[in-house]
């Protein structure tokens, strides 16, 4: 479960950096697997919860907040598709919080061995 959320996290951080601001990020039906994802996993929802199951430190969890926040601004849109959506600061701060948790969850991995 853990490796499917750096997976997400991953396509997410890079979409700010290839053409349209999409990156890897590429269809509707790819977004709303991310979406379903978290929703399944329930790592934005309560992400206290997540802990010691796919989060492993308090700053993991401090990061799937600040995350939840961003989706939650994302979803909040009165955009439908992906490409009006990835043209809103939304989507940049969504993007930047991904690039955030996910810096989180390599620096525990690391401090791990």
């Amino acid at each position: 479960m853990r490796e499917r959320l750096i997976y997400w996290l991953e396509r997410l951080a890079e979409s700010d950096r290839q053409a349209g601001g999409r990156g890897t990020i590429n269809s509707d039906e790819q977004f709303d697997q991310i979406l379903d994802f978290f929703d399944d996993t329930g790592v934005l929802d309560d992400p206290a919860r997540a802990l010691g199951y796919v989060l492993r430190s308090e700053g993991e969890v401090e990061a799937m907040r600040s995350l939840s926040v961003a989706c939650n601004a994302v979803l909040d849109l009165p955009e439908s598709s992906l490409m009006s959506i990835t043209a809103t600061g939304e989507w940049r701060e969504f993007v930047r919080e991904s690039r955030r948790a996910l810096n989180a969850l390599d620096e525990d991995s690391s401090s791990r061995g």
